[in-house]
């Protein structure tokens, strides 16, 4: 886990290179809460230091919404701080919103709309668990990936199986069905062990539907695959996006405006056409074009995560943030 200090010194960063000529502001990005960090990768902040950190955010910042802090609209002459959770997992319902609703904190939840793919487990959960659980090699866009120590595919042409995924350029549902034909018993396997459920499992459309009544939780768009929309052809990634549009407003009965990009992938193509779209409020992990950073439709983001240092602290943050 990132210590306080060192999420903030990036979030300083990225508060004023991003946000000039505007109110001081910050985005961040989480995954998913649960109650211990996960085996598998960087993705879940355990439940106690998500309290921490929102405890934090509190009394230094103005704690806003997404679509306030697009619309400048923050009457604070603090520093505005906007909270996103991407991907969907279901312990964002399960653990995140109570905790939010509890800190009077808004959040955007982007989420893959599973439910459309045939997927219950997103692809790159896939890659992270399946490896522990099986040593069989795996057949990749013509490439085999081996998995000798049982903890990632990859081979010595390509590299590691989850980097080649990304950049595979194959839109829809081409890339996953290929992975998970291979792993069909080993999807049941993961499926039927309840420990690791909170490190993989995705909401339901009840689940979303519950959610999109919460005060605090605004819904938004991640896609169908979780593709990264950036490098598969612009009319697959239009129509990935409007198919998770339709789905979200057809729970919600709500205009969804906003969307998270997979992965940070985009193009300033797509940036045009999902905006084509009525989708004017666009997450970013890092900017990825120099236009972009004067493009209001685009915001970029902080991502906490879970690293090798140990739990946050608050030691220091605050005379840190007098910076900004």
């Amino acid at each position: 886990m990132p210590t306080i200090k060192g999420v903030f010194q990036r979030l300083s960063r990225v508060c004023k290179s991003t946000f000039t000529g505007r109110n001081l502001a910050n985005v961040v990005m989480y995954h998913g809460v649960a109650p211990a960090k996960s085996p598998y990768n960087g993705r879940h902040v355990p439940i106690a230091d998500f309290v921490s950190q929102l405890q934090f955010y509190k009394a230094n910042f103005a704690v806003v919404s997404l679509s306030d802090l697009f619309s400048h609209h923050d009457p604070s002459s603090r520093p505005a701080l906007a909270i996103t959770f991407d991907d969907g997992y279901f312990n964002n319902f399960e653990y995140a919103a109570s905790i939010l609703e509890e800190y009077k904190c808004p959040a955007s939840f982007f989420v893959v709309a599973h439910e459309l793919s045939g997927f219950d487990i997103l692809w790159s959960d896939l890659l992270d668990i399946a490896p522990r659980l099986t040593r069989r090699e795996i057949c990749f866009g013509g490439e085999t990936f081996s998995n000798p120590r049982m903890r990632s595919w990859g081979n010595s042409k390509s590299g590691p199986l989850k980097r080649v995924y990304k950049s595979d350029p194959r839109g829809g549902a081409i890339k996953i069905t290929e992975i998970a034909q291979q792993l069909e018993d080993v999807i049941e396997r993961i499926s039927q062990d309840r420990k690791i459920g909170d490190y993989w499992k995705l909401m339901s459309g009840d689940d979303l539907r519950q959610l999109s009544t919460s005060d605090y939780i605004s819904l938004g768009i991640h896609g169908v695959y979780h593709n990264n929309l950036g490098v598969v052809p612009i009319d697959a990634a239009q129509e990935e996006v409007k198919r998770s549009q339709q789905y979200l407003e057809g729970l919600t009965r709500t205009k969804i405006g906003q969307i998270s990009y997979p992965d940070g992938s985009y193009s300033r193509d797509l940036v045009e056409a999902v905006c084509q779209l009525g989708i004017d409020q666009q997450c970013a992990v890092d900017y990825r074009f120099p236009q972009d950073r004067s493009d209001v439709r685009l915001c970029n983001r902080y991502g906490v995560h879970v690293g090798r240092n140990g739990p946050p602290s608050n030691k220091n943050i605050k005379s840190h943030l007098c910076s900004l």
